[in-house]
């Protein structure tokens, strides 16, 4: 999940000083991420090596900054949140969970575009990664809280594959207060971390390794994501950021197909 449109170059945003203000959407949802780890008592932050850590490029004479931040839990291997600023205009997170590779569970992910404070693209789920197990009986109950914000009904082809019937996904709407999006993505975040918190060992590893990669490099080939990084900060770093960084299956690196 990490699709950086292009159409999101275009527009003017500004960092609110209070996180609760909700200007800059998805600065306010790295903050609640960063916020729900520093909450949990066995969340570990991992130190990124510089180059994935903070990363600059430019468009179009427009500067680009992208900042990650990962953690480990005892049932997440592999919990990072990516914040992408092109100048002035746009700003993007990208959150994706990877359970560790003993949890047969589903993939937590959000992202959300925010051109000049309104919302050009909102997604949010709970990725299945087993056709044989029922989705948790939680996350219907997530999404009828917001059931008010129907789904845009063309789905695109990446999001159609891989995603719950549950998940919330908007296209552009002036209409959406930001503060209910926010909730909606605290709601997410917080279920997820609750079921991660009853989670028990369940299901073959090896086969939990090759649906998270599946996913992973079907997101990776199919997003407009790759394309919108490699333009922003060269082909051969977003490659080697998207398998060290953005899709790391159960926290493992992503192997290419042979």
């Amino acid at each position: 999940m990490a699709t950086f449109p292009e159409a999101a170059q275009h527009a003017e945003h500004t960092d609110p000083a209070d996180p609760a203000a909700l200007v800059d959407l998805p600065t306010a949802m790295l903050r609640t991420t960063q916020q729900a780890f520093t909450g949990l008592a066995d969340a570990v932050p991992l130190e990124l090596a510089p180059q994935w850590a903070t990363h600059q490029g430019t468009l179009r004479e427009q500067p680009a900054t992208i900042a990650t931040y990962v953690w480990q839990t005892a049932v997440l291997g592999w919990a990072r949140v990516a914040l992408l600023r092109v100048g002035t205009r746009t700003s993007v997170v990208s959150v994706l969970l990877f359970p560790r590779l003993e949890y047969d569970l589903p993939l937590c992910g959000a992202e959300v575009v925010s051109i000049n404070g309104s919302i050009n693209l909102a997604v949010m789920d709970w990725v299945p990664m087993s056709q044989h197990r029922p989705m948790p009986a939680t996350l219907p109950a997530i999404r009828a809280q917001f059931a008010h914000y129907p789904n845009d009904p063309e789905l695109p082809d990446w999001v159609a594959a891989s995603f719950s019937p549950h998940l919330l996904y908007l296209r552009p709407r002036a209409s959406i207060p930001l503060p209910e999006l926010h909730a909606a993505y605290t709601a997410y975040l917080h279920g997820y971390l609750q079921l991660c918190a009853t989670a028990t060992p369940h299901g073959d590893p090896a086969q939990t390794f090759a649906a998270q990669q599946h996913f992973s490099l079907a997101d990776m080939a199919k997003t407009p994501g790759g394309a919108m990084l490699a333009r922003l900060f060269g082909a051969e770093w977003a490659a080697a950021y998207s398998h060290a960084v953005l899709f790391r299956p159960g926290g493992e690196y992503t192997r290419p197909p042979a």
